[in-house]
């Protein structure tokens, strides 16, 4: 004999209680975070962001205008190669969907 003790059944059952319990555990713990990323436990764990992308229209392989609005208030926004410039901010027009810069 090599002296090396072979694992027997209570071994085998112990190791895989525990890893069921670990992956229960798992399981409600990734039920729990998408619960209160929703806000459906009546607590949100992201806060709804004040930033919203309304429409965007690309005007080539990287380059595209953003209408942007943060807290009410829309901004005709640029992104390109060299970045992110903000255009102007933006005035509803009397019609469909029309919009003028201030």
């Amino acid at each position: 004999m090599t002296g090396v003790a072979t694992p027997g059944l209570a071994d085998l059952l112990s190791v895989m209680g525990s890893l069921s319990i670990i992956l229960v555990l798992l399981a409600i713990s990734a039920y729990v975070v998408k619960k209160l990323r929703s806000g459906r436990l009546g607590y949100s764990l992201l806060a709804p962001s004040p930033i919203q992308i309304i429409a965007s229209r690309s005007l080539g392989r990287q380059s595209s205008l953003l209408i942007v609005e943060v807290r009410g208030t829309q901004f005709l926004v640029g992104s390109g190669r060299a970045g992110i410039a903000a255009i102007g901010a933006l005035n509803p027009v009397s019609g469909a969907g029309a919009v003028e810069l201030k």
